[in-house]
């Protein structure tokens, strides 16, 4: 793909090697300049003075025929070669015959001599001048000529670090594959979910932050499956529940229609008025069911568990004198504060004392238990015969028994306040009672005092 991440990770790795590679030689250059004078300095200066004598002392012996041996046996025990120069640019004596040596490079002046080191054609050039006399201003000039021996240091580093610049480029691209697979599979993911295939999943494996980045995601698409199932499902099921009662309202105000005068119509018209009232009823159970589903964004407070157990309590106590309901309370006033969302708390409370005292038998008990960060709701109950639904089907929307009140979505509201809570929802039932048990979460604080 033009303009890929791949490529763009390649690109990059690859200008890194290279910066690197010509960063390293530059250094290299640099370190070349300034160590070799100031390794060799104090025994260059030793050396010159000892040559600038000896060439003297052979000069007064017996001139060029004295000379000249003496300097071939230095040029090859130096492997160089050595010249006397004299004021006027003579040359008074050689090891060897040529053309003038020339060395391109700046000139360092270290006292009794100078050097000059032209790295390109790795020539290194020493000038020692003479102050004795009778060789008063002439000079010594040494040439270390490496040319013939084909690269020089800096050649032979610069081809090392491009054979290797090259083989980590080379490296680069296996590297490039493997942190860009993972966003391929990420993408690819993405768009088959935005194709409409929303269980597709990025297989990811690896640790780093793009596996948590997968993680993340793949936990986002559940959320957004389930979302979308839950809701096909709760559209499922009220038009179902709403197909009923429009239809019997149709009926009926069709028999209004053509016998308005029947000394029927006010029954019938009660009994749209109750069929229309139903549906008012429905329709808020379904508002307060979808709302469950936005608790999680409520933000988190920090409150007082038994202080908000007896609130509820308080709230729906009508209901339980309605019946003549006796309650049962085994919670402190004040307990276990933890940090939870207020609207979800309420919400699973209120749910579920509302079920307690709907169906609960009238004059019976229902009792409610704290203890720690559990909260116990137990009522009378009158199991229906037949009736094998499993506490997992009791929590699903819409689902209840045939003879059985309601619309089966209280549980199911119950269930979504639970989960924004992080809280479990255990039911358990016999022929005669119904409990439910809530397992809010501890804090690791209060986990480490336990």
């Amino acid at each position: 793909m033009k303009g890929g991440l791949y490529a763009k990770v390649l690109v990059a790795l690859v200008v890194a090697v290279l910066t690197t590679t010509l960063s390293a030689s530059i250094v290299f250059r640099l370190m070349q300049l300034t160590d070799v004078p100031d390794r060799f300095e104090k025994l260059g200066r030793a050396h010159a003075f000892i040559l600038s004598e000896v060439v003297v002392d052979k000069w007064i012996q017996g001139g060029p025929a004295t000379l000249n041996p003496f300097l071939e046996g230095m040029a090859k025990a130096l492997d160089a070669r050595l010249r006397l120069i004299g004021p006027d640019g003579t040359i008074l004596a050689s090891s060897s015959t040529g053309s003038d040596e020339s060395c391109q490079g700046s000139e360092k002046d270290l006292g009794n001599f100078r050097i000059k080191h032209d790295w390109r054609r790795s020539i290194l050039m020493l000038t020692i001048p003479i102050m004795k006399p009778p060789l008063t201003g002439s000079h010594i000039q040494l040439v270390i000529d490496r040319t013939d021996e084909g690269a020089g240091p800096l050649q032979r580093f610069l081809t090392a670090m491009l054979i290797t610049g090259a083989i980590l480029a080379l490296m680069a691209i296996p590297l490039s594959r493997k942190l860009t697979s993972p966003l391929k599979e990420l993408r690819e993911s993405a768009h088959h979910i935005a194709e409409g295939d929303l269980s597709s999943r990025a297989d990811v494996r690896s640790h780093d932050e793009i596996g948590a980045l997968a993680k993340d995601f793949n936990r986002m698409a559940e959320r957004v499956q389930a979302m979308v199932m839950a809701s096909r499902h709760l559209l499922a099921h009220v038009s179902h529940e709403l197909r009923s009662p429009l239809a019997r309202i149709r009926i009926l105000a069709g028999m209004i229609e053509d016998e308005p005068n029947s000394p029927q119509t006010p029954a019938r018209a009660n009994s749209m008025q109750l069929e229309i009232e139903d549906m008012d009823r429905l329709i808020g159970a379904i508002l307060d069911f979808s709302r469950a589903g936005m608790l999680r964004e409520q933000p988190v407070e920090t409150l007082d568990l038994a202080e908000e157990l007896h609130l509820m309590l308080k709230r729906q106590d009508p209901l339980f004198r309605e019946k003549n309901i006796e309650l049962e309370v085994a919670a402190p006033e004040s307990g276990t504060r933890l940090p939870v969302r207020r609207q979800a708390l309420r919400t699973l409370l209120g749910v579920l004392l509302d079920n307690a005292a709907r169906f609960a038998p009238d004059s019976s008990q229902v009792k409610v238990w704290l203890y720690g960060t559990q909260i116990t709701i137990e009522n009378g109950y009158v199991r229906k015969e037949g009736d094998e639904s499993t506490p997992e089907e009791l929590m699903k929307p819409f689902h209840r028994a045939s003879d059985v009140p309601g619309y089966g979505l209280g549980l199911a509201q119950a269930k979504a306040a639970a989960d924004a809570l992080g809280a479990t929802l255990t039911i358990e039932r016999d022929a005669t009672r119904f409990r439910v048990t809530i397992g809010l979460p501890l804090t690791a604080a209060q986990k480490k005092r336990r």
